[in-house]
């Protein structure tokens, strides 16, 4: 999952697991029952050695949800995974490149919101790296070009380059894919109050009262 470069032989596994050839393959069946939902595997050739297979983007997930979950959102950086593929270092500049940039363009996120979008971010330098890239639709890529978001991580792309002297290539669709997810999305009592305050501008009090009754009504 961490994109490691050099092949990873099975028999190295269990030398360095001190485990047995059936104990690794039951580890392995364990394993591929966790990946299923991701729609990902594990294969196992003589060619490339033991790697996970599946697309691009459900491996980034799986990542993100494996450091989530594995210590809950507000311990990832005492987790032993995430210390192992990320560097203090690597981290304090992308969260402080984050900071700064989401800050400029004004993205309301919560503390957890902007953890998922630190963390994708790790992900998408790390895979990178090592030539895994995600790839979009011609429509999703059109849609993300007419978003704030679009231009902040056009921003944070450019910061991130200028740091870490790397080229990110398309990277910056992937970037605004989460900082639109990473939006807060109003309930419908906020809609309701908003559409309210609205109408009271140019109406009285009357019809507002109104208005709210109908609202009730149709249930918005």
């Amino acid at each position: 999952l961490n994109g490691r470069k050099e092949k990873i032989e099975f028999f190295d596994l269990e030398e360095e697991l001190f485990i047995s050839t059936s104990t690794l393959k039951k580890d392995f069946r364990n394993i591929d029952k966790v990946l299923k939902p991701y729609d990902l595997k594990i294969s196992i050739t003589k060619k490339d050695g033991v790697k996970i297979v599946g697309d691009e983007a459900k491996i980034r997930y799986c990542i993100s949800e494996y450091i989530f979950n594995s210590k809950g959102y507000f311990g990832i950086e005492e987790n032993q995974f995430y210390q192992s593929i990320f560097k203090e270092q690597e981290i304090e500049k992308l969260r402080e490149i984050l900071l700064d940039v989401i800050s400029v363009y004004n993205l309301r996120l919560t503390d957890l919101a902007f953890k998922n979008v630190l963390i994708h971010s790790l992900i998408m330098l790390k895979r990178f790296a090592r030539q895994k890239s995600v790839t979009y639709e011609e429509n999703d890529i059109k849609t993300f070009e007419k978003k704030v978001e679009f231009e902040c991580a056009q921003e944070i792309i450019k910061r991130i380059q200028q740091e870490f002297q790397v080229d990110l290539g398309n990277e910056v669709y992937y970037l605004t894919q989460h900082l639109i997810s990473s939006q807060p999305v109003e309930d419908e009592s906020e809609i309701k109050q908003r559409i309210l305050e609205n109408i009271e501008e140019y109406v009285t009090s009357g019809l507002s009262k109104k208005v709210t009754n109908i609202l009730e009504t149709i249930k918005l």
